[in-house]
């Protein structure tokens, strides 16, 4: 429930791309797609927040985040575009095409573009 209560709050403090709706399956298999991003140091440890990518490449939107890990459903990939500003314009890194297990991208950003089974 303090993940909803988080994303509430994002979506009512700016405008942001809505979320699809958080993970719940496993990374690489089907129904696993997933994006989860982490918010504290510098990497993928500790409590995170994570959505469902989709293809419509809607820029979302954060104050800062330091650590990525994008993954697919065992067949398609998700690919995320990480970007330094808040409006998607400039690009800093992408993650790759990750159809299975991904490893964590330490970038810090503060929004990105993310697409599954494009």
């Amino acid at each position: 429930m303090q993940i909803k209560a988080v994303i509430l709050a994002l979506l009512t403090s700016s405008p942001i791309a809505v979320f699809a709706a958080n993970c719940l399956g496993t990374p690489g298999l089907p129904g696993g797609q997933c994006v989860k991003f982490w918010t504290g140091a510098t990497g993928c440890t500790g409590t995170f927040l994570s959505y469902k990518p989709d293809c419509s490449g809607a820029c979302f939107k954060y104050d800062s985040f330091t650590g990525i890990k994008a993954s697919g459903d065992g067949h398609f990939g998700t690919n995320c575009a990480i970007f330094s500003d808040v409006n998607c314009q400039n690009q800093i890194a992408s993650t790759g095409n990750n159809a299975v297990q991904p490893q964590c991208f330490k970038k810090v950003g503060k929004s990105m573009k993310c697409y599954f089974a494009c």
